[in-house]
């Protein structure tokens, strides 16, 4: 039997995040404190099952790590820009360096997003994805 790859995503956080980031409205802000504000998170274009089908496309698994038969989670954190792409990609949690820098590499080559909006603006925001490397017999 082939080993083959088994990536999910286990988790995806949202944060939105902004240069002006603050618990409420600033003083004097058109934004009073009757006014809320709507924030629409970023996305990947066609949404996570989308977003499971590219990693598992893109993501290669580490032959060394497939032959050592090593298996685990990388934690990638990133920023998607207001104008969608992605930037500022690490580790943040992993288990091989091999397989830590194919989980990056695949959220580095990810195509841009669909940019968080706040007030109908474009805001840059944070992301967390974990990946998993299974290898199935």
């Amino acid at each position: 039997m082939k080993n083959i790859i088994s990536c999910a995503i286990v988790m995806m956080m949202f944060l939105t995040v902004t240069a002006n980031a603050n618990n409420g409205p600033k003083k004097g802000s058109k934004n009073g404190p009757d006014k809320p504000v709507a924030i629409q998170n970023a996305d990947f274009k066609g949404g996570n099952t989308e977003m499971l089908d590219y990693i598992h496309t893109n993501l290669k698994y580490p032959e060394c790590a497939r032959e050592n038969a090593l298996e685990g989670t990388v934690e990638i954190s990133f920023f998607v820009l207001a104008d969608g792409s992605i930037h500022g990609a690490r580790v943040i949690d992993g288990f091989d360096t091999p397989c830590n820098n194919a989980a990056l590499k695949v959220i580095q080559d990810m195509p841009n997003w669909t940019p968080a909006t706040r007030n109908g603006q474009a805001v840059g925001s944070k992301h967390k994805v974990k990946i998993n490397f299974n290898l199935e017999i």
